[in-house]
């Protein structure tokens, strides 16, 4: 069930994931962007979902994981 809260909460996780990638931090760049996509995934708001989903792509591409990039 989606809630004004949980909403809330995702959107903090797509911030944090956020300035993880601009600190150059990858790994956590992808960590909280996968909790963010998957939330929008299983609510159906996949257009939500793309910016997530585009960020952790480019993650994978710095961190050279070109078949990860790719699967997304």
């Amino acid at each position: 069930e989606e809630t004004r809260d949980s909403v809330l909460i995702v959107e903090g996780y797509s911030d944090i994931g956020l300035v993880f990638l601009h600190q150059n931090d990858f790994n956590n760049t992808i960590k909280y962007y996968k909790k963010t996509s998957e939330y929008y995934i299983a609510h159906g708001n996949f257009y939500k979902a793309i910016y997530p989903l585009s960020n952790m792509s480019l993650a994978y591409i710095k961190l050279k994981q070109y078949d990860a990039a790719e699967k997304i």
